[in-house]
């Protein structure tokens, strides 16, 4: 990661965050962003109008960047200290603090929008287990202890598919994230011996995990923007393929999955038309 800071290891954790705060700025661009200082402390303000959605959240940088610096110590102290000259330590550990800084605002625009495609989720489950659980009310008084048994079932199962989604989403993005660094590699897969294919049931397991995953993202982005995300946009949230291909390697990822994106985003638009 090519910075514009460079650190001499005498600077505070108050100097750290400035300087991380002064590289998201020029690193990023965002229309619904603002940076502004209220008695010294730095404060981001971010707003959002469209679709369904109008907010405002301010955020104050130092109480939330600050503790990172410990962190990095933590990280210098158990990663570093066995294999690095000592003197570097102090002005290493600032790198650090520096980087995870960035990286932490950087994230607020994703985990932002996330929410409310979380939200919306997570209470269409309770929603649905809230309202099975009143048939278990309704049902008869010898019949009440099993279906009630059945329905813990399927609620379990539930969650546990709806826990899995929203898991494999935070890898997949982790995961893109660190294998764009010049010199990672995170392995996608378990992978298999050579001159063996994989099991049907398991692409038609990953196909389905990936679809679910895509289209958690396009209704997340389109709750947020009230209108249909790009292909580019949905790629790019998922971490998807280099910057240069991120397009290409989705559409690719959709064809060998044998994934409807169009029936995908039908689904989601006719389902939020109901709801208006």
């Amino acid at each position: 990661m090519t910075t514009h800071a460079n650190f001499t290891g005498s600077e505070s954790p108050d100097d750290i965050v400035k300087a991380a705060v002064d590289e998201f700025l020029l690193r990023n661009q965002v229309q619904h962003y603002t940076i502004f200082y209220e008695n010294s402390i730095p404060k981001m303000r971010y707003e959002f109008a469209g679709g369904p959605l109008e907010f405002s959240c301010v955020y104050r940088l130092d109480i939330m960047l600050l503790p990172f610096f410990e962190r990095a110590k933590d990280i210098y102290d158990n990663l570093g200290s066995p294999f690095l000259d000592p003197s570097l330590r102090d002005v290493l550990i600032r790198y650090v603090a520096f980087t995870g800084m960035v990286s932490m605002l950087s994230n607020l625009p994703v985990l932002q929008l996330s929410i409310f495609g979380d939200n919306m989720g997570e209470n269409q489950l309770l929603a649905q287990s809230i309202f099975l659980n009143s048939l278990v009310t309704n049902a008869s008084p010898a019949k009440k202890r099993a279906v009630g048994r059945e329905a813990s079932k399927q609620i379990k199962k539930w969650i546990g598919e709806y826990v899995s989604i929203v898991a494999n989403r935070r890898q997949d993005y982790l995961v893109g994230f660190m294998n764009r660094q010049p010199l990672l590699s995170i392995p996608t897969s378990v992978g298999r011996p050579v001159g063996t294919t994989k099991p049907e049931e398991k692409k038609h397991q990953e196909a389905a995990q990936f679809a679910a995953n895509v289209e958690a993202t396009i209704r997340t982005l389109y709750v947020a923007s009230g209108k249909m995300p790009t292909k580019t946009a949905v790629a790019e949230a998922l971490n998807i393929g280099s910057p240069e291909y991120r397009l290409t390697s989705f559409i690719n990822k959709l064809t060998r999955r044998r994934i409807d994106y169009q029936a995908i985003c039908d689904r989601i638009q006719g389902s939020q038309n109901n709801s208006a």
